[in-house]
């Protein structure tokens, strides 16, 4: 004697499944909340991760600041700077920077009025422009990374730029601060000939 058991028929690849002649099973349910719960936790560390930039409060503050920066046309220029970083301690006091052409071409420390007898390594001192430019290369350098900033209202000048590491890196951020800016030769300015 045998059972008449009955098979399920097989429903095939391109047939449509009737939601009422098959609901959905408790383990379709289960794998469902499963799925979700993992979008739920990765979708955060996603956004995070796609965000616009690391420019606080917000990237546009940067690009105003550059353009007011730039409109004054400044190609030589006059401004007491100083680098807080886990670098030589000289770059911690504040020193009186001469720009030209965005090169610093003459340092000169503040408290004293001694000049620096070996010409201004790049790494040391940076022009306005050259923390600008590292401010906009900042956040993507390194996964984590972001800066913030604060900027003289008129000038554009940075009064301070906090280039900031991921947590996981102890000592690879710098703070540059800017002051007392003497403008110069503006790129706009002509040269007087004399006439004969």
């Amino acid at each position: 004697m045998t059972l008449g058991i009955a098979r399920p028929r097989r429903v095939l690849h391109d047939e449509v499944r009737d939601v009422r002649r098959f609901p959905l099973s408790p383990r379709d349910i289960l794998m469902m909340t499963r799925h979700l719960r993992v979008v739920l936790l990765i979708a955060p560390w996603l956004l995070l991760a796609c965000r616009d930039d690391g420019i606080s409060p917000d990237g546009r503050g940067l690009e105003i600041a550059e353009a007011r920066w730039r409109a004054q046309g400044l190609s030589h220029y006059t401004v007491e700077t100083r680098v807080l970083c886990f670098c030589t301690p000289e770059v911690n006091r504040w020193h009186e920077i001469t720009v030209a052409s965005d090169s610093v071409i003459a340092v000169r420390r503040v408290e004293t009025g001694e000049v620096q007898g070996e010409p201004a390594q790049p790494s040391w001192f940076r022009s306005v422009e050259g923390v600008f430019q590292l401010a906009r290369r900042w956040p993507s350098m390194e996964r984590g990374n972001r800066v913030e900033a604060s900027f003289a209202a008129p000038t554009g000048l940075p009064e301070r730029v906090s280039l900031i590491t991921s947590p996981a890196i102890a000592d690879g951020g710098a703070v540059y601060e800017y002051r007392a800016l003497k403008p110069g030769l503006t790129g706009n300015a002509r040269v007087a000939r004399s006439v004969p």
